[in-house]
């Protein structure tokens, strides 16, 4: 269940608006604060809590509260507080329009062709073959020890 977003003083409309880097009406406006692994804006409401910075944005631009819908992105920014890049929608509209975009998860979707590769398939039987530490490997390709770790033991990139 979403929380209700309360009514902002003028401090806290202050506040928010601070850390949106508002740009022209068609761009992104990137969250300056606060964000979450994933790359969403969070803003704390004291005492209601933390929310996402687009789902407040959107309560301020509408007048409405989103309620159980997504805030959704038609820019595919998750740190984006435009309100006119937004749109709502269920959590299965929001995995559909992912998915029809190309960013959702597919067992075809392999090596460099997966949207999350951040090496190439050259590079990963250079790491299987060399005898350097993982985590001097890790350093020069610019993944962490645990990718390299799984590397070699054929856990991750098993098609090679």
């Amino acid at each position: 269940m979403s929380k209700h977003i309360p009514e902002l003083t003028d401090r806290q409309l202050r506040n928010f608006w601070l850390k949106i880097d508002k740009r022209g009406p068609n761009d992104c406006w990137p969250w300056l604060g606060r964000r979450t692994p994933q790359g969403y804006g969070q803003f704390r409401l004291h005492p209601a809590g933390t929310f996402k910075a687009t789902r407040v944005a959107y309560y301020l631009a509408t007048g409405k509260q989103p309620g159980p819908l997504c805030v959704c992105h038609k820019c595919d920014n998750p740190g984006c507080c435009n309100p006119a890049h937004f749109f709502l929608g269920t959590r299965a509209d929001n995995a559909a329009d992912r998915d029809a975009k190309g960013r959702g998860w597919s067992p075809l979707l392999k090596g460099v062709d997966h949207w999350r590769a951040k090496l190439t398939e050259k590079q990963v039987l250079e790491i299987r073959a060399s005898g350097a530490k993982q985590s001097v490997l890790a350093a020069r390709y610019g993944v962490n020890q645990p990718a390299i770790h799984k590397i070699k033991t054929r856990k991750r990139w098993k098609h090679i």
